[in-house]
């Protein structure tokens, strides 16, 4: 989401390859954007996400791997929000 309008969607087995084809319907708007999960996001998820400059990651949980991974990007918040 980019200044309240969807830049992308997608669904597929894998939680990464989900967003690979959301990211990849508008990558340019997605640049500090906010990106929304329906399943917890996981370390290959979350290598795809930190390749990015995002604002706001919400998702029901993050793996331990995936919050390494995305603790180290700069300003850059981990909502977790249950479902």
């Amino acid at each position: 989401i980019k200044h309240n309008n969807p830049c992308g969607v997608a669904e597929a087995d894998g939680l990464a390859d989900a967003f690979r084809q959301a990211h990849g319907a508008d990558s340019l708007s997605a640049f500090g954007g906010i990106v929304g999960f329906n399943r917890s996001v996981d370390g290959e998820t979350a290598q795809e996400l930190a390749k990015l400059f995002l604002e706001c990651v919400i998702a029901p949980g993050f793996h331990a791997d995936a919050r390494d991974i995305l603790g180290k990007k700069a300003n850059l918040r981990l909502l977790e929000q249950p479902t």
